[in-house]
């Protein structure tokens, strides 16, 4: 239900996949240590837990390995980012509470202003690639009115990463992955409450943050999937880790 049409979220995924084509411009201030204009942080490949759908007494062993899963490549990620993050920023808010919360903000507040064709707000609180998609995409949308009703279960932090991006290791790129869980409506016509449609959704909201471009604040980057539970860790050609899926091919 959320006003991110299927295009985008496939534009942004295909970003994700292919980070490397972006080294050159988030990297460019190895060049330079001069300040350098607003970019858009490439998606830093993480675990991003899936929602446990796993019973301890019909499927033991899956349910012990997502666990093991979550704990060796979620918790334990979270934590040395958190203590990274605080003794070199020890000026701001990197608990989990703040981080959550500023998820569902702008979760929020990019829809209602796609709902409202507020081009504005979407330009103040998305990363650049992400503002430039959505305010094409208010050419296709009707203005209407989005509203969450309800958080069915509790916003999730799901991982936080931390990227070096000077020479001296004085600024960072740094992103947060929290799942929402919520019912949501859309209203076409305020008048007729029949054209109100209610759906539930889960979502991987993605947001980052550049430590030195002022005002330093949380931008809206997109949605993305969770892990597979099949995936695999693997080092990619550019130096990163990633989760892959397995294909299985099957015989004839």
């Amino acid at each position: 239900m959320s006003l991110f049409s299927p295009k985008w979220h496939s534009a942004n995924t295909n970003l994700a996949k292919n980070v490397g084509t972006l080294r050159p411009l988030a990297f460019s201030r190895f060049m330079s240590q001069q300040p350098i204009r607003m970019l858009d942080i490439p998606f830093m490949n993480c675990y991003v837990e899936p929602k446990d759908e796993y019973s301890v007494f019909t499927h033991p062993y899956l349910k012990l390995r997502q666990w093991w899963r979550s704990f060796r490549y979620r918790n334990i990620n979270i934590y040395k980012s958190r203590y990274f993050l605080r003794r070199n920023f020890p000026g701001r808010a990197f608990n989990m509470n703040s981080i959550v919360g500023e998820a569902v903000r702008l979760h929020s507040s990019v829809n209602c202003a796609l709902a409202s064709h507020d081009s504005q707000v979407l330009e103040n609180n998305c990363t650049l690639r992400a503002s430039q998609i959505l305010r094409n995409q208010l050419k296709q949308l009707p203005k209407c009115e989005w509203k969450v009703e309800k958080h069915l279960s509790s916003p999730k932090l799901l991982n936080l990463s931390c990227a070096q991006a000077d020479m001296q290791g004085n600024e960072f790129f740094i992103q947060a992955i929290v799942r929402l869980h919520t019912l949501q409506s859309v209203s076409i016509d305020q008048a007729s409450p029949s054209s109100k449609r209610l759906k539930e959704e889960i979502e991987n909201v993605v947001i980052q943050q550049c430590s030195w471009i002022p005002p330093v604040r949380w931008q809206f980057w997109g949605l993305v999937s969770s892990t597979a539970a099949n995936a695999v860790k693997k080092k990619l050609p550019d130096g990163q880790t990633a989760f892959v899926e397995l294909k299985i091919s099957h015989r004839q």
